[in-house]
């Protein structure tokens, strides 16, 4: 995550520390979940932005992939995304904790053959393209949220 904040100070937390034994590196308190937030009062304009702002660190990064993948960042680009969509969705006992119903997770596990129709498109848009897609994530991050427009550990956020 060192790699990460440092050309983005204004978008990624800067990490305080690393374990590398517990392979942890804590960060500043992001505030309030952006999930959350998104659930009092969904705003498309707060949505767009993050994701503007995500798209451009991605974009940034997507020439550096093999180096970012030695430093341990799990590899979420469209032809791999499907099966971790699948894997994700159906660990209820995360989903639940997270804060999803029966209904939510019923719904998310409905959609991946949604996913994966939409990874396909999207995979074969980016074979014209140089730059393919990925999420930053870190073989330890969690569902979180952040503040300010500040992404990280595949965490984004709002405040």
């Amino acid at each position: 995550m060192v790699h990460l904040a440092t050309p983005f100070p204004a978008d990624i937390l800067p990490v305080l520390a690393l374990n590398e034994g517990m392979g942890t590196f804590p960060m500043p308190d992001g505030s309030e979940p952006l999930r959350g937030k998104l659930k009092e009062s969904y705003d498309l304009q707060i949505v767009g932005t993050l994701l503007n702002r995500y798209a451009s660190i991605q974009r940034t990064f997507s020439s550096q992939l093999d180096p970012l993948f030695m430093l341990g960042l799990d590899d979420w680009r469209m032809a791999v995304f499907p099966d971790l969509y699948d894997n994700l969705v159906h660990d209820d006992i995360l989903l639940r904790r997270e804060g999803l119903g029966s209904a939510e997770i019923e719904k998310l596990q409905g959609n991946g053959e949604k996913v994966r129709r939409l990874c396909a498109l999207l995979a074969a848009s980016r074979r014209a393209s140089p730059t393919p897609f990925f999420l930053l994530s870190s073989p330890h991050s969690q569902i979180s949220g952040c503040r300010r427009g500040r992404v990280w550990s595949g965490k984004i956020s709002s405040g």
